[in-house]
């Protein structure tokens, strides 16, 4: 197997990387030098095209461009891939061997800090049947676990993702936040742990969740509400939203009563309606 990973950042360095120490010839294309150890490397315009397989690791907004771009570069008989997680492989184009896109459900580290890509990682995939064939084989290389999606469902997935991801970034950054601003001095070590508990619990389901959303404890979210409202305004609209939909969550698996459930509900509502009468 012979790829071409165009772009250098973190997740084409991370997977070229890869590859390369399983025993596959690859060549990183890029506009200019990349500023981490991507070797060889090679500008578009000098691509030559032996490769076989040819895999987009540019922003969203760049993916459809840049593959016009090398398009002409690129023998028909390969197969090319990309790995939004957003888009499908239609914005490949037509005119080779087969497309995929495959979406790492990873956040891999900035380029430069050599961590090596971890086995086991899963990528979600669609395409063609040539693509997604090849897609398997790349998966075998990468030591990766992969499940096939239809085109149309990959803007939910994505979206799943990052609930899980990024919005989990956003929690983290909230909380430490808060706590730094009363002066507790490991704020970042209290967020890991907790971030990382919560993750380990089983069975990972509604059934599992703790704090006063799941006890139904009215006092508490009042204490929480007013805490936040005076000294983080800005996160309150998150925090009541936040609740509310956690709260929606449990009572339909039973964790929470229904009358509990609407009390959380009006407390979370009567604050909104006392905001807008401040405002």
């Amino acid at each position: 197997m012979k790829v071409a990973v165009v772009g250098a950042g973190r997740v084409g360095c991370a997977i070229g990387r890869t590859l390369q120490q399983r025993g596959v010839e690859v060549v990183f294309v890029a506009r200019h030098e990349p500023k981490v150890d991507c070797a060889p490397w090679v500008t578009p315009d000098t691509m030559d095209a032996q490769w076989d397989m040819v895999l987009f690791a540019v922003p969203d907004a760049q993916i459809r461009q840049v593959a016009r771009e090398v398009a002409r570069q690129i023998d028909p008989g390969a197969v090319l891939g990309h790995f939004s997680g957003a888009l499908d492989s239609a914005c490949l184009g037509t005119g080779f061997a087969g497309r995929f896109s495959a979406h790492p459900a990873y956040a891999f580290p900035l380029p430069g800090r050599n961590l090596p890509m971890p086995e086991g990682l899963i990528f979600t995939v669609e395409g063609d049947q040539a693509g997604v064939a090849r897609a398997g084989r790349l998966m075998d290389v990468l030591r990766a676990r992969h499940v096939t999606i239809a085109p149309g469902d990959k803007p939910l997935y994505h979206a799943a993702c990052v609930i899980a991801a990024n919005l989990t970034s956003l929690n983290a950054l909230i909380a430490t936040r808060m706590l730094r601003s009363i002066g507790h001095p490991w704020s970042q070590d209290v967020v890991r742990v907790l971030l990382s508990s919560v993750l380990g619990l089983q069975p990972f389901d509604e059934t599992t969740v703790t704090g006063p959303a799941a006890r139904g404890d009215i006092d508490v979210l009042s204490r929480h509400i007013r805490a936040i409202n005076a000294r983080f305004p800005e996160f309150s609209e998150y925090y009541k939203t936040a609740t509310g939909t956690l709260s929606s969550l449990l009572v339909q698996a039973g964790v929470i009563g229904t009358q509990q459930w609407k009390r959380i509900k009006a407390i979370v509502r009567a604050d909104k309606t006392s905001d807008s009468s401040r405002n």
